[in-house]
């Protein structure tokens, strides 16, 4: 008969009569055999992984087959690893090296049952410096203290570090636990490799980079007087300020440039030659301070530089407007504008700003300032008392208004001009009436843009 594996069962067989040779015979004999049904449990998957690292995460999946439930256990896992039978995983991470017999069993009452036997050896991971490069993302400043950790992991701690190639800046140390400290004294790009040693004396190696800068510094700059009367002596004032740490030390050069003369390059450029009046002083305490006899009457420009030290950064300032005048101020002149009374619209207008000092001996000098209503035409150089000028009329008609302010020079007061208009025509010809003031108007925007024009003097010699 056939006996289904599934099912459990008790098969009968009964024989019988028997007859013997002899003469003998028994009725029957009966026999009774117990067939459990069910599949024996088998394990399909693999040994485990042979090997493992230290603190690194390990996983392995136990399949098995048979007749259902069939019940894993697992014997003798590394410290670190678990078995979960709900999801037959074998997870963690090892925390102690050594090598480990590990045995899995499956039975689900079915037998035979099943085992397996698997060697897993748990390893330190591989000795690696493990701290990112670039060490420092910005440059290190000279006389700023600092502090770097060089760390590695794998291997079989503790470890020990030294430089092996290149030098650390000077100032700076590394210890052997990886403590990189101090403080910084000379600028420069410093490369250098450090290595890293473990118990087992394995080694590993990594190459860093630091920069170190001196110290920025800004240079400001104080003339007085200024305007300064013939004769006097003008004393440069300046203060070099540092971006941290303590003040600066050094030397301070200051140049005087006035007509036909220029600072050095980089403050200015050009074909006139280099000032003569430079003079140098020591800056003590982050302060200097330059005294300039005898400049004769006009204007100058002044520079300045310090250039730096071995903690701090060379700085420069200028040019700054200095004015030295005859020992009272000559009166304003007289300002007035020249332009047509009437422009097409979009034409191109030609004025003049006419500044005359009449009775006086010298002419102004310097730039008139025009506007076109609320557009600024610049600065305008005056040329044998004339500063000739041109500007576009608007494209729609009406009325363009023209105003002119004199900032003044080193023997002549501020001045303004009164208004000056003229009519942009219509398409056909008819022009807009052109309006008046009045005397008293006018005379109050004169005054106006005379105390604008003073109060801008001011502003500029107080730079």
């Amino acid at each position: 008969m056939t006996v289904d594996s599934d099912a459990s069962i008790t098969v009968t067989l009964l024989v019988g009569p028997i007859t013997s040779r002899n003469g003998g015979s028994v009725k029957s004999v009966e026999a009774s055999l117990a067939v459990n049904g069910g599949i024996p449990p088998k394990i399909t998957s693999p040994p485990l992984p042979a090997q493992g690292m230290l603190g690194l995460d390990y996983s392995h999946q136990v399949t098995v087959t048979g007749t259902a439930p069939v019940v894993v256990t697992a014997d003798g896992l590394p410290p670190g690893l678990h078995y979960d039978d709900s999801t037959r995983r074998i997870s963690g991470r090892p925390t102690l090296t050594g090598i480990y017999t590990v045995g899995l069993r499956a039975v689900n009452g079915v037998p035979p049952a099943d085992a397996q036997i698997s060697t897993v050896e748990i390893r330190n991971p591989p000795l690696q410096i493990v701290t990112p490069v670039p060490l420092s993302p910005t440059p290190l400043i000279i006389g700023a203290p600092v502090a770097f950790v060089i760390e590695a992991t794998g291997g079989l701690p503790p470890y020990r570090f030294e430089i092996t190639e290149g030098a650390l800046p000077p100032g700076l140390a590394l210890s052997e636990s990886g403590q990189i400290t101090g403080t910084p004294t000379t600028s420069g790009t410093f490369p250098f490799t450090v290595r890293a040693r473990d118990v087992l004396v394995n080694l590993d190696s990594r190459a860093y980079e630091l920069v170190v800068r001196s110290v920025a510094t800004t240079l400001r700059l104080g003339l007085a007087p200024n305007p300064a009367v013939a004769g006097q002596v003008v004393v440069l004032n300046a203060t070099v300020v540092s971006e941290s740490g303590t003040p600066p030390t050094g030397t301070l050069t200051a140049w005087v440039a006035g007509a036909g003369t220029r600072c050095p390059d980089p403050f200015e450029s050009g074909a006139d030659p280099v000032t003569s009046i430079t003079k140098s002083a020591p800056v003590a305490g982050g302060v200097a301070q330059i005294a300039f006899p005898d400049l004769s009457i006009g204007r100058f420009r002044v520079c300045a530089r310090y250039g730096g030290g071995t903690v701090h950064q060379p700085s420069m300032a200028g040019p700054v407007d200095l004015f030295v005048i005859k020992g009272i101020l000559l009166p304003s002149p007289k300002m007035s504008l020249d332009v047509p009374a009437q422009a097409a619209p979009g034409a191109t207008i030609a004025g003049r700003a006419v500044v005359d000092a009449a009775g006086a001996a010298s002419k102004p000098g310097g730039s008139v300032r025009v506007r076109a209503g609320a557009r600024d035409l610049g600065e305008i150089p005056i040329v044998d008392g004339v500063a000739a000028f041109s500007v576009v009329a608007p494209t729609e008609p009406g009325v363009m208004t023209l105003t002119a302010s004199y900032a003044g020079d080193a023997a002549f007061s501020p001045a303004a001009s009164e208004p000056a208009y003229v009519a942009v025509a219509k398409a056909r010809g008819v022009t807009e009436p052109v309006p008046t003031l009045g005397e008293t108007g006018a005379a109050m925007l004169a005054m106006l843009l005379a105390a604008f024009a003073g109060a801008r003097l001011r502003r500029r010699r107080s730079r």
